[in-house]
């Protein structure tokens, strides 16, 4: 792979990521957030707990809302 493709790669994953944590974080579905869902979300990803990480890795990943999470 060259460099230019791996870049396109990994540009369209983080922009992947982002899109998929803004989706999780408009709970009400506006397309927009406001202060307290941006902040509940980043809070997740520095202080939350490890249970609170890996549903929000779930999350990002289960772009269907097909993955059992039974842990």
């Amino acid at each position: 792979m060259t460099y230019r493709a791996a870049l396109i790669v990994s540009l369209s994953f983080q922009e992947f990521i982002s899109d998929r944590l803004f989706d999780i974080a408009d709970e009400d579905g506006r397309g927009e957030l406001n202060q307290q869902q941006a902040f509940d979300t980043v809070s997740i990803l520095v202080i939350g707990d490890t249970e609170q990480k890996l549903r929000l890795m779930f999350a990002i990943y289960d772009v269907n809302g097909k993955i059992p999470q039974s842990f």
